[in-house]
């Protein structure tokens, strides 16, 4: 039996070989050469692949950490964004992005040129002999920064006028009114300090006579009040007028100076 069991297993391993043989006989043998050497070649850039993967996981370690500086700065920008914002309005609302287009040192100054307005008013009524007085204006429309616009109220033709349409005269009256003013206003709020000069560049040139005798008893009243009232003009008629000057002469051997006293 056991001799039998046997040649069975040889039939069968012989078989196997048949089978194996028949399935094999196209089969042409690798050339193991060629094999090993592309093993090498695999294994060394398994080699290189782990080196550059080493690489790749260092490059996003740092990545990572670039990210969470950059998660932190975003987290503190949006902090900065949130406290700007508000600080940003209250910088519009001040430089004049607000309801009345007034920007808050326009604003304050619109409050101290309100008595320069109001004290320079009082001046021109005399000189224009009643018909001009000044008023600041809050000009409405367009979008331009206001606050600090002033126009002429003419009581002869009883409204309101721009101060470009003033002629060369006039506009010299309106500005000296306003230099009294604002000399009147300073000395208010200079705490007792007294300005006791005024000088007066020109302008009398383009005044009529009539004009001329208003702004000279103004600037009489000014110098009676206590003030020493100066005058640089080329005007022939005011050499009449004021005694205490200095005359000044231009010559070959120079400009000459004259005190001519009382």
């Amino acid at each position: 039996a056991r001799l039998d069991e046997h040649r069975n297993a040889i039939e069968q391993v012989k078989k196997r070989i048949s089978e194996l043989t028949q399935a094999t006989k196209n089969l042409v043998r690798s050339d193991m050469d060629v094999l090993e050497q592309a093993l090498l070649r695999a294994k060394e850039n398994r080699a290189a692949d782990s080196e550059q993967l080493g690489k790749n996981r260092e490059k996003l370690h740092k990545l990572y950490e670039v990210t969470e500086k950059i998660e932190q700065i975003e987290k503190e920008n949006s902090e900065l964004v949130g406290a700007y914002s508000k600080t940003a309005r209250v910088y519009e609302f001040i430089s004049g992005k607000n309801r009345l287009r007034t920007p808050i040192h326009n604003f304050v100054l619109g409050l101290m040129l309100d008595e320069v307005v109001q004290s320079a008013s009082r001046s021109l009524l005399t000189l224009s002999r009643g018909r001009y007085s000044l008023v600041r204006v809050d000009i409405e429309g367009g979008t331009s920064i206001r606050g600090l616009d002033i126009e002429v109220m003419d009581a002869f033709q009883g409204g309101l006028r721009k101060v470009g349409t003033l002629s060369g005269g006039e506009l010299f009256l309106a500005s000296l009114s306003l230099a009294f003013g604002l000399a009147e206003v300073v000395q208010n709020y200079a705490g007792g300090v007294q300005l006791d000069s005024i000088f007066i560049d020109e302008g009398f040139g383009t005044l009529d006579n009539e004009t001329l005798e208003s702004a000279m008893k103004a600037l009489a009243d000014i110098q009676e009040s206590g003030r020493l009232v100066g005058i640089i003009s080329h005007v022939t008629e005011l050499k009449q007028r004021i005694f205490a000057r200095i005359e000044i002469t231009p010559g070959d051997g120079g400009t000459k100076l004259k005190v001519k006293e009382f």
